[in-house]
């Protein structure tokens, strides 16, 4: 987790919507590549004096899709983002990081050149589990584990609060196994909100069985570390990337979560 700016590198295209002050839609401006990744960007606007709203989205790509906004028409409760996904619900590619820039309202007086800063938050996370043997007998057979996360969390409006949605089963675009370790498994999600219950569960797929059900929001927030004296959302918000190490025991067929990593 960093408290820093780190726009660059990060973000590898940006879009600005510019509203009036009657919440009517203006204009956009998208920027991408090298320009982003200098270092202290600005996106030069020119626009005539007086106050507007201003939105931004970055990292939008083939991952996402958002309504075409019409001039003199469209408002800000037009702005949404969705994720795509196939009609099965099942996701199981990497996302591309998305960005979601909270809006602001300026006052443009043209007195001098005014520079207006957009905070973004990052709205794609992270998963590595590493499923590690703890006692005596057979190891998982790889083939035969069925890694899911399920959550309703696939669709934003313009203040990136969650729209009714499908319920997405986000799988592993990452699996191996690693001798003497045991399996490894990456897979993502879109925000994670503290109210919302977002389960990683892992079933066999020869009989059914579940072999694991974990509530992820209140594991990740006890990787907060002390100190870090800032509410459940903003952790949650800030910290986009998790590395979690669970211990089974084969005889028993039940998992014990000894240790989170991050």
């Amino acid at each position: 987790m960093e408290f820093a700016d780190v726009f660059a590198g990060r973000v590898d295209r940006i879009d600005v919507f510019i509203f009036d002050k009657d919440g009517k839609f203006i204009l956009q401006k998208n920027e991408q590549g090298e320009r982003l990744a200098a270092g202290n960007y600005r996106m030069p606007l020119d626009l005539p004096l007086g106050e507007y709203r201003i939105s931004a989205w970055g990292g939008m790509s083939d991952d996402f899709e958002m309504p075409r906004l019409v001039v003199g028409q469209s408002t800000p409760e037009d702005l949404t983002v969705k994720m795509n996904r196939e009609a099965t619900l099942i996701y199981d590619k990497e996302l591309h990081p998305l960005w979601y820039g909270e809006p602001i309202t300026v006052n443009f007086t043209g007195r001098g050149e005014q520079t207006e800063t957009v905070r973004l938050v990052k709205d794609t996370n992270k998963f590595r589990f590493i499923l590690q043997k703890s006692g005596p007998g057979e190891e998982l057979d790889i083939n035969d584990c069925l890694f899911e996360i399920r959550a309703d969390n696939g669709y934003y409006d313009w203040n990136n609060d969650l729209l009714d949605d499908d319920m997405i089963s986000y799988r592993p675009y990452h699996l191996e196994k690693v001798e003497d370790v045991g399996i490894v498994v990456e897979m993502n999600t879109m925000r994670l909100l503290e109210h919302k219950k977002v389960y990683l569960t892992l079933t066999r797929k020869s009989d059914g069985k579940e072999l694991m059900k974990i509530d992820l929001i209140p594991y990740l927030l006890l990787t907060k570390m002390e100190g870090h004296n800032i509410p459940a959302q903003e952790y949650l918000d800030r910290q986009s990337e998790y590395a979690i190490v669970f211990f089974y025991n084969p005889e028993l067929l039940n998992f014990l979560s000894t240790k989170i990593v991050i």
